[in-house]
């Protein structure tokens, strides 16, 4: 046969931070990089940083930043070409493949981080990721060439992109036979563990940006990523092609021209900080410091912060299976010939932004993913088929996840916001004939001897999910050092130098030192203003426009040479068009006030789903059906699923003088036209016809 493959990695990854607390002794002796001097030199930062922490606040005044940008930029080309003057004779089976398998990551942070006394008055982190994918994989048997194969030929274009994680993409396709998992896997998977993310990212995240930010005054975080994905699959078999000229096959012989388009992937955006090392996991279990390892909260300012991460992403599929018109294609009469189209997405897109500020603070988060695809299979008309069974087949499934959230905790004016837009179109056509159904299609002859099914299906689950949260509450902190009150100090710790300071602490909720005063004060006790005001809002819109057509337009003829083997002993010539996809869209938000003083709390929550929907089945164009024996005609469009959006808000505000407002909206537009019809043509002999339409 004729095969072109190509399997590509293609990684970036960008890092850049300041104080970070990164990998810690425990984790240098476990991972064999031990220096004597390092061990030193940390000891006597430790004793020094406690030194200053015994005085007044020490931190620096002046302006601090971090930024990391990462840029990916992969185009491939895979491309299986049988020429006009090609003759390729198999006395078994014959393949003509192209296929691309893609694994993409781009991972990028920012860290912020020095320790209280040393943080700047404003600091600022930034972590940018651009990523842009163009494949193309094409298989093409040019017009003049002759392929035969006594057994199987297989014509095939395939596009896949598998989940990083060797154990995510066996459970996806439930392969846990001879190519499913090995010990190996495990091993590789557990080799990723000394990451400081437990292998989290490099294993699983297919994108990935951080920003984390802390600053005595104003602190500013930012994360964002767009990706770009264009992927073209097709498989054609161009018109004066000759495909087993004769029917003179072994029994079964057949004919498979497919292609497909297979996208898994996990992103990630988001202000947090994360920190799995053997070091944390062991501040979280010696200290019990619950922040030791993870905190939503990755933006901080002594006065103010703003906080934001952003996702984008684009993707263009195409997926065409084609026999051109002109075209020439035989099986023995049990043999069959399928032309297919598929394609399956599984998305998951994960938005976070968490901030935690004296006077005022902004998180927001802001995901947008627009997915456009065609999905095509078609025999053109003016074909000559002599088969067995004839299948037309174009299949979508498409599964997204959207799940964002923005928590901004705060002692005077704190406001959270999210936006989540999943904007999908497909296109799924199935076709016997020509595209146009308004100039008149050309003519096939078409004979078979078991049946013919022509089918278009989308389906999937489109989800998105939105939360936000605004908490303002007096300068009191909500986790004090153990052992402690607000108002007295932590007990003295020892001078074990890996002790390293708790997330709490380096945030404003432990213990800090006012400056120009030898009090002793916790969080921002003393900074809060006497009004409290939180805003929160968040929206979530699923905009879907699916147009999913099964249809034969040729004014040919097609023949039911003899009664096949179908249950009820008569052929079945099925045409059938179905949308079975669920849509899903809810949003809530929170606002709470407890300052000392006035109290306003508002919250607003908006869910819109808009669907505008087309399932046709039909058969046009002056098609001749004929038979030598009765058969069954069938043409069916069918539109299921379900749809749902909800929209919630709630809001408090503390005191007397409070003032609490709450408010949800949910606009949900339903556009859809499902229609099954015949018109025009001929249909003789036929034991049953059958033209239905249902939406439910």
């Amino acid at each position: 046969g004729v095969r072109a493959a190509l399997a590509a990695e293609d990684a970036a990854e960008a890092t850049a931070g300041f104080g970070t607390r990164g990998a810690g002794i425990l984790d240098d002796i476990l991972s064999g990089d031990l220096d004597v001097t390092d061990v030193i030199s940390r000891v006597g930062a430790t004793f020094a940083t406690r030194s200053a922490a015994d005085g007044r606040s020490r931190s620096n005044t002046g302006f601090g930043a971090a930024g990391a940008f990462g840029y990916s930029r992969t185009d491939h080309n895979v491309l299986a070409t049988v020429r006009g003057t090609a003759s390729l004779v198999s006395n078994t089976n014959l393949d003509v493949l192209a296929s691309l398998e893609e694994r993409q990551q781009l991972q990028v942070e920012s860290n912020f981080d020095l320790p209280t006394g040393q943080a700047p008055t404003a600091a600022a982190s930034a972590g940018i990721g651009i990523g842009v994918i163009d494949n193309t994989c094409k298989v093409e048997i040019l017009s003049g060439a002759r392929l035969d194969a006594m057994d199987a030929m297989v014509i095939k274009s395939e596009i896949t992109y598998p989940f990083l994680s060797k154990i995510l993409d066996v459970l996806n396709k439930g392969d846990f036979g001879s190519k499913g998992l090995t010990f190996n896997d495990f091993t590789t998977n557990l080799g990723s563990v000394m990451d400081g993310k437990i292998g989290i990212v490099s294993g699983m995240f297919n994108t990935w940006s951080r920003a984390l930010t802390k600053s005595t005054g104003m602190g500013i975080s930012g994360a964002v990523t767009y990706m770009s994905v264009t992927n073209d699959s097709e498989a054609i078999v161009r018109s004066g092609a000759r495909i087993n000229r004769t029917s003179g096959g072994n029994a079964g012989q057949s004919v498979t021209v497919a292609a497909t388009t297979e996208m898994n992937s996990i992103n990630m955006a988001g202000i947090f900080a994360l920190d799995l090392s053997p070091t944390s996991l062991a501040d979280l279990v010696r200290r019990g410091d619950r922040w030791a390892t993870l905190s939503p909260v990755g933006n901080g300012g002594g006065k103010g912060g703003v906080g934001g991460s952003v996702y984008f992403g684009d993707t263009r599929n195409t997926t065409i299976a084609l026999i051109e018109g002109g075209s020439i294609v035989n099986t023995t009469p049990s043999g069959s010939v399928s032309v297919t189209a598929d394609e399956k997405i599984n998305n998951y897109v994960m938005v976070q932004s968490g901030g935690s500020s004296a006077k005022f603070g902004v998180s927001g988060s802001v995901g947008i993913t627009d997915y456009q695809s065609t999905v095509s299979a078609r025999i053109g008309a003016g074909v000559s088929i002599n088969a067995g069974h004839l299948e037309v087949s174009a299949n979508s499934n498409f599964n997204q996840l959207i799940a964002m959230g923005a928590t901004q905790f705060g002692n005077s004016v704190g406001v959270g916001a999210t936006i989540g837009v999943d904007d999908v179109t497909r296109t799924v056509t199935a076709v016997l004939g020509d595209l146009d159904t308004v100039a008149v299609p050309g003519r096939s002859t078409i004979k078979l001897h078991g049946g013919m099914d022509i089918r278009a299906k989308a389906e999937g689950t489109m989800n998105v999910f939105t939360v936000a949260a605004a908490v303002i509450s007096p300068g009191t902190p909500s986790n004090p050092p153990p052992g402690t009150t607000p108002d007295t100090p932590p007990p003295a710790q020892d001078n074990d130098p890996l002790d390293g300071e708790s997330l709490p602490n380096l945030f404003g909720d432990g213990q800090s030192n006012s400056a120009g005063s030898g009090t002793t004060t916790y969080g921002d006790k003393g900074q809060q203003g006497t009004m409290g005001i939180g805003i929160s809002g968040d929206v979530s819109i699923d905009e879907i426009s699916d147009t999913v057509k099964a249809y034969v337009n040729d004014a040919g003829t097609i023949e039911s040479a003899y009664v096949g083997a179908s249950p009820n002993g008569v052929q079945s010539f099925v045409v059938e068009a179905t949308n079975a996809t669920d849509i899903l869209s809810a949003s809530g938000s929170v606002a709470m006030s407890r300052a000392t003083g006035t109290n306003i709390g508002l919250a607003g929550s908006f869910a819109r789903i808009l669907l505008i929907g087309n399932t046709t089945a039909a058969i046009t164009g002056g098609a001749v059906f004929s038979g030598n024996a009765p058969y069954l005609v069938s043409v069916k469009a069918n539109r299921t699923g379900e749809i749902a959006a909800g929209a919630a808000g709630g809001s408090g505000a503390a005191g007397g003088n409070g003032i609490a407002i709450a408010g949800s909206a949910v606009w949900l537009t339903i556009t859809n036209t499902t229609q099954a019809k015949i018109n025009g043509g001929s249909i003789a002999r036929a034991v049953d016809i059958q033209v239905m339409a249902t939406n439910s």
